[in-house]
């Protein structure tokens, strides 16, 4: 019984580690959580290397439940499904993605078994481990675990291996920190001098301009219209949302650039040509680029696209390339998709728009668009963002109630900013809308779960950061090859 409990507490404890990281995210914002969760972790796995896979998966189920637990409320106010059966499919969910954050994690048993060898191993299976799941089956790239420096001066390395190498530095202290007591004294003074030249590094580099501001700041105007998410699809509300809409631009008109959030036109574009030709009229008046989401049907293919519309001083459209998984579009829809009619989920009937879209042109200024979910994918918004002087992203966070979803959404797009060094426009339809800076900073928000408009002004950048130049993958193959040696000297010793 003895083994039987031992094992069993283990498990509850990489459990309890897993539901202990998201509190050094947002809207908590207590960083060294998220630190010491690495570190229990990296215990255990060092200690149970052959329980590996099992203690990655408590872990990870552990991080899921607790930090993407709105998926129940999305689930359970928008679905048909009881509260019971919500909680059920919430759980299967979190259960689910934890099976792959596991996957990589399980390679420690075969990896060399010294200390230093292990902090080697677990830094960069870590990197990879976020870099699956921001791609295996469509992706969920949350929750990872570099967004817990997006207020530090460490948030500086964005700029050169973006979430993923803040993920890595805080994975490296975490194992460091994990095993301080099996190294020897040599390996403790290394590692505090490798501390010291991490952070020293971070100095320099929070200094380093990686853009120039071009021309003057643009003034923006964001509409909020916080329409009732059980509402904006009724075909009896959709005068009245278009009317408001109208009504509270009014104030706007003049501003360089007024957005409107992902979907603020609950209707195709097809469907409502008076109105757009109307406010599209409007805009130009004023001399103002208006941006909005809105649904859009190509009958050249008999598709829907979720996308972003330019009006007035501005052109064009951007699709929605990167939809969302079990709400958009379904992950092995052979298999799970019966399994999502038992629990009667509701789902979108959207295409994916083209890969290389030109990007949105206000004025002088190119824009890089990213809708809703997409914004949460750090290789997508750094390729659009090296061309563009200005990032905007349009969501509608209602799904998600008073929950600490919209919290979490905001942080990964202030890191986009941080990543591309240019500032950003953030508009939803309740919160939390933003203007942000291109070093990731909240310059103005509006208030959640209200109608508001915001307004500011946004400087203009142009060039690229080293991030937006080559994405994630000189670091994922930098992990493949370190990964591989390490299994190579491993194969070896045992061999000799």
């Amino acid at each position: 019984m003895a083994p039987l409990a031992a094992l069993g507490n283990r498990y509850l404890l990489a459990g309890a580690a897993g539901a202990l990281a998201p509190l050094g995210l947002a809207p908590f914002g207590y960083w060294p959580a998220t630190l010491v969760a690495m570190a229990l972790l990296a215990r255990l796995l060092y200690r149970h290397r052959q329980q590996s896979y099992r203690l990655s998966f408590c872990f990870g189920a552990g991080l899921y439940l607790v930090g993407a637990s709105w998926v129940y409320v999305s689930i359970v106010n928008f679905g048909t499904l009881p509260a019971a059966l919500a909680a059920l499919a919430t759980i299967a969910f979190a259960l689910f993605v934890a099976l792959f954050f596991a996957l990589p994690l399980a390679l420690l048993r075969q990896m060399p078994r010294t200390p230093l060898s292990f902090i080697a191993a677990f830094t960069p299976l870590w990197l990879l481990g976020e870099w699956l799941r921001s791609w295996l089956l469509t992706g969920f790239p949350w929750l990872y675990a570099g967004y817990s420096l997006t207020d530090s001066w460490l948030a500086s390395y964005a700029a050169i291996g973006g979430v993923y190498l803040l993920s890595a530095l805080l994975a490296a202290a975490a194992a460091t920190l994990a095993l301080w007591g099996e190294l020897r004294r040599p390996q403790r003074w290394a590692g505090l001098a490798a501390s010291a030249l991490v952070v020293l590094t971070g100095l320099g580099l929070d200094r380093v301009q990686w853009t120039q501001a071009v021309g003057s700041p643009i003034s923006v105007a964001l509409l909020q219209p916080d329409v009732d998410q059980a509402q904006k699809w009724s075909a009896s509300q959709r005068s009245a949302i278009l009317g408001a809409l109208e009504q509270r631009s009014e104030p706007l008109w003049g501003h360089q650039i007024v957005v409107w959030p992902e979907a603020a036109v609950p209707a195709v574009a097809q469907s409502v040509p008076t109105f757009l030709a109307r406010i599209d009229r409007r805009a130009r008046a004023a001399n103002t680029a208006l941006i909005t989401g809105i649904p859009n049907y190509q009958a050249a293919t008999g598709r829907y696209y979720n996308s972003v519309l330019a009006l007035g001083n501005a052109s064009g459209l951007y699709n929605k390339t990167q939809l969302v998984p079990f709400a958009e579009i379904i992950p092995l829809q052979s298999l799970l998709g019966p399994l999502l009619a038992i629990f009667e989920l509701p789902m979108e009937s959207m295409s994916h728009g083209d890969r290389h879209q030109p990007l949105l042109q206000v004025g002088e200024w190119q824009l890089a668009t990213a809708i809703c979910y997409e914004v949460v994918y750090p290789d997508l918004v750094a390729r659009q963002a090296a061309d563009a002087q200005l990032l905007l992203t349009v969501s509608n966070d209602a799904w998600f109630n008073h929950t600490i979803a919209p919290h979490q959404h905001l942080q990964m797009a202030q890191l986009r900013a941080r990543e591309s060094a240019k500032a950003m426009i953030r508009a939803t339809n309740n919160g939390v809308s933003a203007l942000i800076d291109h070093r990731g900073r909240l310059l103005a928000t509006a208030p959640q779960y209200q109608a508001a408009s915001l307004t500011g002004w946004l400087q203009p950048r142009t060039g690229s950061t080293w991030y937006s130049r080559t994405g994630s993958l000189p670091w994922v193959v930098t992990a493949l090859l370190i990964c591989v040696i390490l299994l190579w000297r491993q194969r070896r010793s045992v061999r000799h």
